[in-house]
């Protein structure tokens, strides 16, 4: 004779807590209406480029490029941008598409960016993680792997873009600091660093771990419930 079935196997399970969802661009206002203590948050966007016609597709496609440029053969890519380009971005004057061409072949042309492209490295990287009292759901624009430790990559298509640390918007170390506390849990113990890449330039710009430690703390004191 079979034993009887425990209660909870006859009682309707409790609904499960969902927890809001945050994105990384919204990690330096705070959740729902800005948290407390965080810094004034500058335009991600410099002065030209908020004025400045198919802004927000030259950052789309630039992001594209640079996802599947490195997989093309270095004789073929400037073909391949060119095509690209003038597919999804058929609506860009053509001016704007050289420049979009130019500065996405620069980078992955240029020998110093070379270890975050090589064989190993990741593009548009789904990050999904518990901070504080939120999920987070994300998309790391490259992962690389940089002597002993991981690079967390965000491109970043400003015109003109920031010179110094300071001029750097606060939204754009506290996502970086968002991901790498994400890849905590994964990958215990390796070192993680953070950079932002200016694609006008371009330019690489490490975010040192004392600003992304910072960030990571206020970010974890304003998405806790109280």
């Amino acid at each position: 004779m079979a034993a009887p079935l425990p209660a909870w196997a006859a009682a309707i399970a409790p609904r499960e807590r969902s927890r809001p969802k945050l994105a990384p661009s919204r990690l330096a206002f705070g959740l729902e209406g800005g948290a407390e203590g965080l810094p004034p948050e500058q335009p991600p966007l410099g002065p030209l480029a908020l004025s400045e016609h198919g802004r927000y597709a030259r950052g789309r496609l630039v992001h594209a490029l640079l996802q599947h440029l490195p997989e093309v053969e270095p004789a073929d890519q400037e073909r391949a941008a060119r095509a690209f380009v003038a597919a999804r971005g058929a609506e860009l004057v053509q001016p704007l598409k050289d420049e979009i061409v130019a500065e996405s072949l620069a980078i992955v042309r240029d020998p110093s960016f070379a270890p975050l492209f090589q064989p190993g490295s990741l593009a548009e990287v789904p990050v999904i993680a518990r901070i504080g009292d939120y999920d987070l759901e994300g998309q790391i624009d490259r992962l690389a792997i940089v002597e002993d430790g991981l690079l967390i990559l965000d491109y970043k298509t400003n015109r003109p873009p920031p010179q110094t640390l300071d001029q750097v918007a606060p939204a754009y170390v506290a996502q970086l600091a968002g991901y790498r506390a994400a890849l905590k849990g994964l990958f215990p113990g390796r070192p993680l660093r953070a950079a932002l890449l200016w694609t006008d330039g371009p330019r690489l710009m490490e975010i040192p771990s004392t600003s992304l430690d910072d960030a990571e703390r206020r970010l974890l004191a304003a998405t806790h419930e109280p």
